[in-house]
């Protein structure tokens, strides 16, 4: 009986561990992150189901992924510090990621994005800034490159083509007009950084 009973408590254990990874990965160091479920795992990449989410965006069109980037996180961050119609302060949430739309000669829309954080996203306040907008992603599927160390223009070309040589060797059909950077950590954060690439299920 006492053995059935250990044996019933670590499996429960273990699930309990399972959701606390699921819901909230020790990357996000206990900020809110989107909410996902990893359906398969392989070495080269995580395939996550994503739940619908809300964010805070602005588009910027640049020849360089890191000047977009610094652009849009000094918009936002003044949108969480108040610059919404409530005049409230917004706590920051995490990642900070990028939507990158390759255009012609060279350069790229950079959709830099803010994740609102769950206390509101049904009632998330509206940027003073008109250059800032509100987006709702939809459940989606999405594959997904990890990696530490500070992003960059480089780094962020070199993980995306990694991992589109793995979605094309797995046979994996994704969204090709676009991809999606994503940072975890602050600037003075310099050991266990975590960073990823998306490419959206098509």
């Amino acid at each position: 009986m006492k053995m059935k009973f250990l044996v019933v408590l670590a499996a429960l254990i273990t699930l309990s561990l399972a959701a606390s990874i699921r819901d909230e990965p020790s990357f996000c160091h206990g900020l809110d992150c989107p909410k996902y479920t990893v359906t398969r795992k392989i070495d080269d990449y995580e395939e996550r189901q994503y739940e619908p989410s809300k964010w805070v965006g602005t588009t910027i069109t640049s020849d360089s992924y890191s000047q977009a980037t610094e652009e849009g996180f000094k918009k936002l961050f003044d949108y969480i510090e108040g610059a919404n119609k409530d005049g409230i302060k917004i706590p920051m949430a995490s990642p900070v990621a990028v939507k990158i739309v390759p255009l012609p000669q060279g350069q790229s829309n950079y959709t830099v994005l803010f994740f609102v954080p769950f206390a509101y996203q049904s009632n998330t306040s509206i940027p003073t800034d008109p250059t800032l907008s509100i987006a709702s992603l939809p459940a989606l599927t999405a594959y997904v490159g990890q990696f530490g160390g500070y992003m960059s223009d480089k780094v962020e070309q070199e993980e995306t083509t990694k991992l589109k040589n793995a979605m094309t060797k797995y046979g994996v059909q994704f969204v090709q007009q676009y991809s999606f950077a994503a940072g975890y950590d602050p600037p003075f954060r310099v050991i266990g950084r975590h960073n990823e690439v998306w490419l959206i299920g098509a």
